[in-house]
């Protein structure tokens, strides 16, 4: 399957080690205080580090936005590895595919969901965060199209793409729910998200 992230792993440099570890910390001011209450003067009071030495390895906070949103595509990534590791039928795949987005357990991760949030309300406003989301939301739309021609090997390409597209427009919309109301109770969304899929079973290609 095609994965969410497009970098290859290897050994780091130190520098890269550092980008990172910043990039993880704004990631949690986002989640706390919002994409514009995430500023570097705040990122660099947490890391009780000077803002100069935020600039040594970002130029600003748009290139900051670029790396963060990558690690946590690289989250969600490793979290539906996890899961599929454990699947065994095509069906449990895909349920993994779901979960690692909304699942509530001891592997979920409510901060990277509540900074997923913001980063998309932000997008609305700001191209650099919309850039970086356009191209990573295809990503994660591939691997449902994946996930979907194996559970439902009868159905047709176009298909299988129209209902991907439904599939991630479900997971978005559900993260937004569960960060803004209570409308979904804790653990429901996947099954809520995967009900559109068996609903669809029935209908006409």
């Amino acid at each position: 399957m095609e994965p969410w992230t497009s970098k290859k792993r290897g050994r780091p440099s130190n520098a890269a080690v550092r980008r990172a570890q910043i990039a993880d910390v704004f990631i949690s001011v986002v989640a706390e205080r919002g994409f514009e209450g995430a500023t570097l003067p705040e990122v660099a009071r947490q890391l009780d580090v000077s803002p100069g030495l935020l600039h040594h390895h970002f130029a600003d906070k748009d290139e900051l936005v670029a790396v963060a949103v990558e690690r946590l595509a690289l989250r969600l990534e490793l979290r539906a590895e996890q899961r599929l590791r454990h699947a065994k039928t095509p069906a449990q795949q895909l349920r993994a595919l779901v979960a690692a987005w909304l699942a509530v357990d001891d592997d979920a991760d409510p901060e990277g969901v509540r900074a997923w949030a913001a980063f998309e309300s932000a997008a609305q406003g700001n191209e650099c965060v919309r850039a970086v989301i356009d191209v990573l939301l295809p990503r994660a739309r591939g691997r449902f199209v994946d996930g979907l021609a194996a559970a439902r090997p009868s159905w047709s390409p176009v298909r299988r793409e129209r209902v991907a597209t439904a599939l991630l427009f479900a997971v978005e919309g559900a993260l937004r729910v569960g960060t803004a109301s209570s409308l979904l109770a804790p653990g429901d969304a996947v099954d809520a998200v995967l009900a559109l899929v068996d609903a669809l079973d029935g209908e006409a290609s």
